[in-house]
C-alpha cells in the first residue's frame, strides 16, 4: 500500500521558518509603504511588492498558517497600487495566493512521498460555478445585444480565482487551540489599525491626510477629498468597507474576550473594542453601523440569550439616545468640542440624510426594468456597456447580480451564501472552545455581510470578499479537523 503522509506545514510546523517568514515580509512591506510614500508608485512600489509576497514563500516554503495571517495583514492594512493605467489595481494578496497556489502543486507532483492535501470544501465547489457562468453570460450579451467585451470583463475570472484559491489555502490550516486564538488576535489587530487611522484622519492630526493619500489612495486620487472630508476611511480607502472590516475585528474582540480570562489581555480588547466602534460611527456608514450592532447581538445570543437581551436594550437606548440628540442639533452645544469630529459624521445619522435611500430605490427599479429584458442570464460583466446599470450607481448586490448574471446566477449566488453560512454554523457546533467561539464569530460576520449585500456589495467587493472567502476556509477548516478526529477516535476504538 502506498503510504500516504500529510503536507508538514499541516501536522508540525517549523515556528524557526515561521518567525523568518514573517521578519522578511514585514521588512519588506516596511520598504513597500517607504516607496509609496516617496511617490515611486510604479517601478519600485511594484518591484518590492513582488519581493515581499514571493521571496520568503520562494526561500522557506509554503507555511499555510503564516500565509492565512499575513493575507489578513495585507487586507487590513495593505494599500492599492496601480501598476500601470488600463490595469486593475493590485494588493500582493494576489501574487501571495497564486504562488502559494503553484507551490502546492509542485510540492505534490516533486515530493518523494505522497502529499495530500485536504479536498476542496463544499463551498468552493459552489464558487466554481461562476467560472462557466460569466462565460455564458458575456456570450449572451456578445450575441443579443452586441456587446464587447472588454478587459475589465476578463479580469472577473482572476476575480473569481482569487476568491477560490483564498478559501481553499485557509481550509487547509491544521485548526488547535494556539491557531485559533492567533488568528483571532490577527482580526482585532489589522481592525485596531484601520480604527486607529480612521479616528487619527477624522481629528486632522498633521500629517495623517497626507500619508493617506499618498499611500491609501494613490491608485484612486480623486477619491480622497471625497471620502476624507466628511468620512473617515482609514487603511481601507473607502468608509462603507470600513465600517464592515472593522465591524469584524469589533466582533473577534468581543469573542477573545470569553477566551481569555488575562487582566491585561482583557483590558487590551477592551481598548480594541472602544476604538473600533468609534471607528464605525466615524465612517458614517448607516449599514455598516447596523451591521456591526447586529453582528454582536448575534455572537452573544449564540453564546448567551440572557447576556444578549441586556446588550441589545443597552445598546439600542444608547445609540438611540445618541442620534436623537444630533438630529436636533442640541448634542454640539452640550457636549465638549473633542466630540466636534464625531457629531459630525454621527450626523449622517440623523433623518436630514435618510434622503438618498429613495434614490437608491430608482437606481433599484431602473436596474430591474433593465434585467427583465436578459432575465435567465443577464448581460454578463458588460463593463463597458455605457446603456446598462453599473455597480457605481447601484448600490444592492442583489440587482447587480441579477442583472449580470441573470436569475441563473442569483440563485448560484443565493446558494453559495448557504453554504457558507451552513459551514460557519457548522464550525460553531465544534465541541472544543475555541472552535465554538470562533465559529460563532465567523457565523455571525458571514449573517451580517450577506444583509449588507442588500445597500452595498460583498461578493463583488474583491477586498472583502476575499476576507470571507478566508473566513468561509477557517470554517471549512474546524469541521474538517473535527471529521478527522472523530475518524480517528472511531479508527482507533475498531482496533
Amino acid at each position: 500500500m502506498t503510504s500516504v503522509t500529510a503536507h508538514s506545514s499541516l501536522e508540525t510546523p517549523d515556528r524557526t521558518a515561521d518567525r523568518a517568514w514573517l521578519v522578511v515580509a514585514l521588512l519588506l512591506a516596511v520598504l513597500l509603504g517607504r516607496a509609496v510614500v516617496e511617490e515611486m508608485k510604479i517601478a519600485l512600489a511594484a518591484v518590492v511588492l513582488f519581493l515581499a509576497v514571493i521571496v520568503p514563500v520562494l526561500v522557506i516554503g509554503v507555511r499555510i498558517r503564516i500565509t492565512v495571517l499575513l493575507l489578513i495583514g495585507i487586507l487590513y492594512v495593505g494599500p492599492e497600487i496601480r501598476v500601470a493605467a488600463g490595469l486593475p489595481v493590485i494588493m500582493g494578496d494576489e501574487a501571495l495566493l497564486y504562488i502559494t497556489a503553484l507551490l502546492m502543486m509542485g510540492e505534490r507532483l516533486v515530493a518523494r512521498e505522497s502529499v495530500r492535501w485536504p479536498p476542496m470544501p463544499p463551498a468552493g465547489w459552489a464558487l466554481l460555478l461562476f467560472f462557466p457562468l460569466t462565460l455564458l453570460t458575456m456570450a449572451n450579451g456578445a450575441a443579443r445585444f452586441g456587446i464587447t467585451p472588454i478587459q475589465g470583463d476578463y479580469f472577473e475570472f482572476v476575480k473569481f480565482g482569487k476568491y477560490l484559491l483564498a478559501l481553499y489555502i485557509a481550509s487547509c490550516v491544521r485548526i488547535d487551540r494556539r491557531f485559533l486564538r492567533t488568528f483571532s488576535w490577527a482580526i482585532v489587530a489589522g481592525a485596531f489599525i484601520a480604527a486607529s487611522v480612521a479616528i487619527l484622519q477624522s481629528y486632522n492630526v498633521p500629517g495623517v491626510r497626507a500619508v493617506s493619500q499618498a499611500v491609501y489612495f494613490s491608485a484612486n486620487p480623486d477619491k480622497m477629498d471625497l471620502y476624507l472630508a466628511d468620512r473617515a476611511s482609514g487603511t481601507i480607502g473607502n468608509p462603507n468597507e470600513l465600517a464592515l472590516f472593522v465591524g469584524a475585528g469589533l466582533v473577534f474582540s468581543v469573542a477573545l474576550l470569553q477566551l481569555t480570562k488575562n487582566h491585561g489581555q482583557r483590558k487590551l480588547l477592551w481598548f480594541c473594542a472602544a476604538t473600533q466602534l468609534i471607528a464605525v460611527i466615524l465612517s458614517g456608514s448607516r449599514s455598516g453601523l447596523l451591521c456591526a450592532i447586529v453582528a454582536l447581538m448575534l455572537f452573544v445570543m449564540r453564546s448567551n440569550r440572557r447576556a444578549a437581551g441586556a446588550l441589545l436594550v443597552a445598546g439600542t437606548t444608547i445609540i438611540v439616545l445618541f442620534f436623537i440628540s444630533v438630529a436636533i442639533g442640541q448634542a454640539p452645544t452640550s457636549l465638549p468640542s473633542f466630540m466636534a469630529p464625531l457629531l459630525d459624521r454621527a450626523a449622517r445619522f440623523s433623518p436630514a440624510h435618510l434622503a438618498d435611500i429613495f434614490a437608491r430605490m430608482a437606481m433599484w427599479k431602473i436596474a430591474w426594468s433593465q434585467t427583465q429584458a436578459s432575465l435567465l442570464l443577464g448581460y454578463g460583466p458588460a463593463k463597458g456597456a455605457s446603456f446598462l446599470m453599473t455597480s457605481a450607481t447601484t448600490d444592492s448586490e442583489v440587482f447587480i447580480v441579477a442583472l449580470r448574471y441573470g436569475l441563473v446566477g442569483l440563485t448560484i449566488w443565493v446558494a453559495i451564501w448557504f453554504i457558507f453560512l451552513r459551514t460557519a454554523r457548522q464550525a460553531s457546533k465544534a465541541p472544543d472552545r475555541e472552535s465554538q467561539v470562533v465559529g460563532r464569530a465567523l457565523w455571525s460576520i458571514l449573517i451580517v455581510n450577506l444583509l449588507a449585500s442588500g445597500v452595498t456589495y460583498t461578493f463583488l467587493a474583491i477586498r472583502r470578499m476575499t476576507l470571507v472567502c478566508i473566513f468561509v476556509g477557517i470554517a471549512a477548516a474546524i469541521v474538517r479537523t473535527q471529521t478527522d478526529k472523530r475518524l480517528a477516535e472511531a479508527h482507533h476504538d475498531d482496533r
